[in-house]
């Protein structure tokens, strides 16, 4: 059925009534922007009754007009605050947004005091079961806790870091993945001891996590700790032996040792094991320079302990 559409000047001789009857037969059709109009003029006829506010919110809902219909559901709360329609659509766009999660649960709890429909009292907990849910602590599980630190750490703020780090082992005293970030953001600190701490705890929990020897054996050199640190590399070679940077680092405590022949084995055996590129550019150089050292120490050798002519 087509409906009649009046022009506005000719709108201002329909009672109020009339006009809310027209507008919900517009909606329902799909005519939102003639149902917004003659929601329009009833309001200008009877701007006090706070129920045209709640269904002209939903017209401009469906033209997509959140603003406007947040402030007719609001204004109808204003005029009515007992209208639960009003209530619940504006904790449905409330829902959208985290920062107003919490008016939006207040809101539905509101709407719950009131409604006497039993189907409605079930929708109503529905969704404030899952805004409850949605609300709880970001910080109440010790996985949260670490996801949560790595994405501070990743943003600058490595106190946060920390103490997200720190709760989440307080937690769960068997994270070892916070363990593990939280040696990180220590070495990255200088603060080697307590690095060597976490890292040592996530071996201790987790003897098989890929980097965490490395790590503990660069804590240990930097603290002068260099048998022990040639151990952690050891290991890291035989915990996982895909991984090239146990032996990169290996080869490091060789060469310091001056032990040039066993460090350019190393290095050649890393090369073997398919580094990326960054990697592999590192162990290339560091096979000339322990190449330069044996030729050195090898002139040395020879002047040291020159043959006999005799």
């Amino acid at each position: 059925m087509l409906l009649c559409v009046l022009p506005a000047h000719a709108q201002d001789d329909v009672n109020p009534q009339e006009l809310v009857a027209r507008a919900q037969r517009a909606f329902s059709g799909g005519s939102y922007r003639e149902s917004l109009d003659l929601y329009s003029s009833a309001i200008k006829k009877n701007s006090s009754q706070g129920s045209l506010y709640a269904e002209r919110g939903e017209v401009f809902e469906m033209l997509n007009q959140p603003q406007k219909a947040m402030e007719d559901y609001k204004r109808a709360l204003q005029l009515d605050s007992s209208n639960r329609d009003a209530m619940k659509r504006l904790a449905g766009m409330y829902e959208q947004k985290s920062a107003t999660l919490a008016e939006a649960l207040r809101l539905y709890r509101r709407a719950l005091s009131a409604e006497t429909n039993p189907e409605s009292k079930n929708q109503l907990l529905t969704s404030i079961a899952i805004l409850q849910n949605r609300l709880q602590a970001e910080d109440a599980s010790a996985v949260r806790c670490w996801h949560l630190g790595n994405q501070a750490a990743l943003r600058g703020d490595y106190s946060a870091a920390e103490s997200l780090y720190a709760k989440a082992i307080a937690l769960d005293p068997m994270m070892f993945q916070a363990y593990y970030s939280r040696g990180l953001l220590h070495f990255k600190a200088d603060r080697f001891a307590e690095a060597l701490g976490d890292f040592e705890q996530t071996v201790r929990i987790s003897p098989t996590l890929r980097g965490a020897y490395v790590q503990k054996g660069l804590a240990n050199l930097r603290l002068g700790n260099t048998e022990a640190a040639r151990r952690d590399f050891e290991e890291a070679a035989r915990v996982d032996p895909r991984d090239p940077n146990a032996l990169y680092h290996f080869a490091a405590v060789l060469e310091e040792h001056q032990d040039y022949d066993a460090a350019l084995e190393k290095c050649h055996e890393a090369l073997g094991r398919r580094p990326d590129h960054e990697l592999r550019k590192l162990i290339q150089e560091k096979i000339s320079r322990l190449e330069l050292k044996r030729g050195s120490q090898s002139a040395k050798n020879r002047t040291r302990h020159p043959r006999s002519l005799w």
